[in-house]
């Protein structure tokens, strides 16, 4: 989707379930957007809940780059698992001007150990399923899904992280933000999961806008 004039000359990559009218709002502020689908969203492959979700993000900064775009005119935008998997890609292709991350987990081990604690006695067999579970579908350790570590590399870009004042994960996003200086929490008042730019339209608009033209100067 081309960005409204007057165009900033930079192209925001959102990962698959983003919100349409959040991404309306990078576009009337003059940002291009690259929206795609996820490849377990065509059948075949099952959601790694961020894993395989970040490699696919060099996908689409391959098809940018050979269209013109440089990775400094890049941002990326993602929602709850998707959220996730873009603080997870920024670390995995270096050179990118930003990442607004909403309502994503920190880490998904800690964040099923968290859920689990709340079901009392069928807390250890539900939190041992679940890594099972992952482990096979994905063949992988539930613990390679760790953004916190990701923000905490060095070079890792400018952040913005959304999380609604009502949010299950918002705690774990106050530690998110500790992670670096160029990290920045917006704790959207009275919001859930996911309902941000519906409860604050406006605000939404302004805030993700402002931060993407000090992100990336000079549009």
């Amino acid at each position: 989707m081309p960005g409204r004039n007057p165009v900033k000359n930079a192209v925001v990559i959102a990962l698959p379930n983003a919100i349409t009218a959040e991404l309306e709002a990078y576009v009337r502020g003059g940002y291009d957007v690259l929206a795609y689908t996820h490849r377990a969203c065509v059948g075949g492959v099952p959601s790694s809940l961020g894993y395989r979700e970040a490699e696919q993000v060099g996908d689409a900064i391959a098809y940018l780059e050979s269209i013109g775009y440089t990775r400094s005119r890049m941002a990326l935008h993602g929602f709850s698992a998707a959220g996730a998997a873009a603080l997870m890609a920024a670390a995995q292709f270096p050179g990118l001007a930003a990442v607004i991350s909403e309502g994503g987990y920190h880490q998904f081990p800690e964040r099923v150990h968290l859920d689990a604690a709340q079901l009392g006695g069928i807390a250890a067999p539900f939190e041992a399923g679940a890594h099972i579970a992952y482990r096979l579908l994905n063949g992988l350790e539930m613990n390679v899904l760790d953004p916190l570590a990701a923000l905490s590399g060095d070079g890792f870009p400018p952040t913005l992280l959304i999380y609604g004042s009502r949010e299950p994960g918002l705690e774990p996003a106050r530690w998110m933000q500790q992670a670096g200086e160029n990290i920045r929490l917006w704790e959207v008042e009275g919001a859930g999961h996911g309902n941000y730019v519906y409860l604050v339209p406006d605000e939404y608009a302004e805030r993700v806008i402002s931060f993407l033209d000090q992100a990336l100067p000079n549009s």
